[in-house]
């Protein structure tokens, strides 16, 4: 799968296509700072990441000299966690400046407190950039500082464990982001999930099974600085709920590189009986000869 977002897609430290002279009111400032420190440092040392690159490349590598991980995926993880992850977007397939009103699923009375608190908590964590208030200017600024933007409108579903919080959902499909990426690689970015068929399989009479859930695993991978502006979305903020504020999530979902790198957990735990489904593992037990099998 052919990578954009190297060293030579910047010019001074910012993705071609940016224009940070545009911003005079200074609204996009911590957006460029932390462009500038994927360029000179890493994705890895953006403040929402909590991958230490070192130690996990070398890790990757290991595995892949153990035959657990293709080397292709490797790198085109090593790629990801320098440079931000592309998921199968190129600039020449997103263009324009396309925004979008949010659902009522997210804004009406009972659930807007909610997805605020939802936003705002990743936000805290560094995987959501606060921009501040939109006002009358926002959307002008946006169009002259990025060649390229969209806002995606938002929903909101619950959760099913947690009743009292709500999912805030983007719909990347209404602004066409979806349809611009490309699955197909090498590597592909596409995958299926059979671990219920192999669960069935292996779940036999006198077995047991361990289910372990990685917390916050969905946005745990950095996007590509110059899919940042694709990512934008209008919500309150608490401190101010009757005003519309500009975010930007920087961050992916974890899933596709689980599916790629389950042989470096299962390299370096020594687990035969190691499964993945989404962003938990499941290990199977069993209970006769009481050792993990």
């Amino acid at each position: 799968m052919s990578f954009y977002g190297g060293a030579s897609s910047y010019v001074d430290g910012l993705p071609k296509g940016w224009h940070e002279e545009a911003d005079v009111s200074g609204t996009f400032s911590e957006m460029f700072a932390w462009a500038r420190l994927v360029h000179d440092q890493g994705a890895c040392a953006l403040p929402g990441v909590s991958i230490k690159m070192g130690p996990f490349v070398a890790h990757m590598w290991e595995a892949v000299r153990l035959g657990f991980v293709q080397g292709r995926h490797a790198e085109f993880v090593q790629q990801g966690l320098r440079w931000g992850f592309e998921v199968g977007l190129h600039p020449d397939r997103v263009w324009g400046h396309r925004f979008f009103k949010n659902y009522e699923s997210s804004v009406s009375d009972a659930a807007r407190p909610r997805v605020t608190a939802a936003t705002e908590a990743r936000v805290a964590i560094g995987k959501t950039l606060h921009l501040g208030a939109v006002v009358d200017t926002t959307l002008a600024a946006v169009r002259r500082i990025f060649d390229a933007a969209y806002i995606f409108p938002m929903g909101a579903v619950a959760k099913p464990l947690e009743p009292d919080k709500l999912r805030p959902t983007d719909d990347h499909t209404r602004t066409g982001l979806n349809a611009a990426c490309d699955m197909s690689g090498p590597p592909s970015l596409s995958y299926s999930l059979d671990t219920y068929a192999e669960m069935a399989r292996r779940l036999l009479p006198g077995f047991a099974m361990h289910v372990t859930d990685v917390e916050a695993a969905f946005p745990m991978l950095p996007f590509a600085p110059w899919i940042w502006p694709f990512m934008f979305h209008r919500f309150f903020a608490s401190d101010d709920p009757t005003t519309l504020h500009l975010y930007c999530h920087l961050f992916c979902h974890v899933t596709f590189l689980l599916i790629y790198l389950e042989g470096i957990f299962i390299s370096f735990i020594f687990l035969s009986n190691i499964y993945l489904y989404l962003s938990t593992f499941i290990n199977l037990y069993n209970l006769v000869s009481n050792h993990m099998r």
